[in-house]
């Protein structure tokens, strides 16, 4: 590992954590293991992994497993879990990935959450485990009529009106979501952007899209971070179908679709790139992302990359919500520039949101200090390091970034310095980095949006 954050030179990304692994583990003789993770009969995920059983290495394995098929577990989603591991090793995966382990958050929200299972992990030879099939879809790219797109984040919402095609109209506000416990709080504020923007088209609205953080299936939200202050079972259940009660409430019966925010970004970067094998990543209050096909379609994965681990190092940072460290939301938003900046000797208003600390810092950046420069260079080299990570599950020729962090001049020492370090570490990935226009950074999701219905 030839680079180091400037501001955290304890990280130890997971891509090198695995490099280091696999020489210790071809030292002593390395065995192939496969895993392979199942959410549906039409939707099997497989992966290899090289381990090593010598003496004393086993608590090594046991972490590189538990971080790998958390991975997975997010990335893909999935409740049975197939794989020709020792014995030992699944009784301890499957202690970890209990109602009572130390991954509790992760079955609690993808399994039992999404699937109402327990994960199970049964140990199985390769020639007996199913095949790896993967479903996708074709979503968006609609532009005829009178449209309205809106895209939800933890600290703004956004909303665009077009017609036939073109941006009548887009608009970010800020709100505070993650607090709020009353239902009704969300259905105003729903219903309020609705509202506005319908009255910027010139008749009524004929589609609709939206864009939201957590995993969607059939227009219903699973889980969203945005219902997080939630805690009634009755509130759970109704907030499911929010968007569209109140979509229907103002517009009636009107074509309406609702999806996932990183399937967004990655449809944002396809329809206005032209680029397919592409994997957005939206760098915003968390980290969304979403992933375009060789073919342009989504592929039915969940993509929730904000709890993918990618940090091993011995101070690798705290996620409120899950309660776990090294994972991606604390590494690629705005909690990641407000984290590092005492590191770098910025001092934050407490009273200022987390929009207004970012857009503190990007001014300070604005005005040469070091330390603003210096988050955005350890934030550029984490993404560096990340790739090649996300890489070994998604195969992607493209990666398109997007969000509020990356606005303005922090975007471009960012991306430059990721790009570093894929030219020099990572060549035979051959990568391409891109991103859009601030205007199209900040309202490109709520755009795409509006073209699912």
């Amino acid at each position: 590992m030839k680079y180091k954050p400037i501001l955290d030179p304890d990280y130890l990304p997971m891509i090198e954590f695995e490099r280091r692994y696999q020489e210790m583990a071809r030292a002593a003789g390395p065995v192939r293991y496969t895993l392979t993770l199942v959410r549906s009969p039409h939707q099997v995920a497989r992966q290899e992994v090289l381990l090593s059983l010598a003496t004393g290495t086993e608590q090594q394995s046991l972490l590189y497993l538990n971080r790998f098929i958390k991975t997975m577990l997010w990335l893909y989603g999935g409740y049975r879990l197939y794989a020709n591991l020792p014995v030992a090793w699944i009784d301890r995966l499957q202690k970890d990935f209990s109602g009572t382990g130390k991954q509790k958050f992760d079955v609690e929200f993808i399994v039992e959450g999404i699937f109402d299972r327990h994960l199970e992990i049964i140990r199985c030879e390769p020639e007996h485990m199913p095949a790896p099939s993967i479903e996708s879809s074709e979503i968006g790219r609609k532009s005829g009529g009178l449209r309205l797109g809106f895209d939800l984040g933890g600290s703004d919402k956004k909303i665009a009106a077009i017609a036939d095609g073109k941006v009548l109209f887009a608009d970010s506000i800020i709100w505070d979501p993650y607090p709020q416990t009353d239902l009704d709080w969300h259905r105003r504020e729903i219903r309020e952007l609705y509202e506005l923007g319908a009255r910027k088209l010139p008749g009524p609205a004929e589609a609709i899209g939206g864009s939201v953080p957590g995993i969607v299936m059939n227009n219903e939200i699973k889980i969203s971070s945005l219902f997080r202050g939630i805690m009634d079972e009755i509130g759970r259940e109704e907030s499911r179908g929010v968007f569209w009660a109140e979509s229907k409430g103002i517009f009636g019966d009107i074509p309406y679709c609702l999806a996932n925010d990183g399937d967004v970004t990655a449809l944002a970067g396809a329809m206005t790139l032209g680029r397919n094998n592409l994997l957005g990543i939206a760098m915003g209050t968390s980290q969304a992302a979403g992933y375009a096909n060789a073919k342009g379609a989504v592929n039915s994965w969940f993509n929730e990359l904000a709890f993918v681990p990618v940090d091993l190092g011995p101070n690798r940072a705290l996620d409120e919500w899950s309660q776990d460290r090294g994972t991606g939301a604390e590494y690629f938003s705005q909690q990641a520039i407000i984290r590092l900046a005492p590191k770098a000797g910025i001092l934050l208003p407490p009273e200022l949101d987390k929009p207004g600390k970012l857009a503190l810092i990007q001014e300070q950046l604005r005005q040469a200090h070091a330390g603003a420069e210096a988050i955005f260079r350890t934030i550029g080299c984490y993404l560096g390091y990340a790739i090649p990570w996300y890489h070994r599950f998604y195969g992607m020729e493209n990666v398109l970034l997007l969000g509020r962090v990356l606005k303005g001049e922090g975007g471009r020492i960012l991306i430059a310095e990721a790009e570093k370090i894929l030219a020099d570490e990572f060549p035979a990935l051959e990568l391409s980095l891109c991103t859009l226009t601030d205007e199209e950074i900040l309202h490109g999701q709520a755009i795409a949006a509006a073209s699912l219905a």
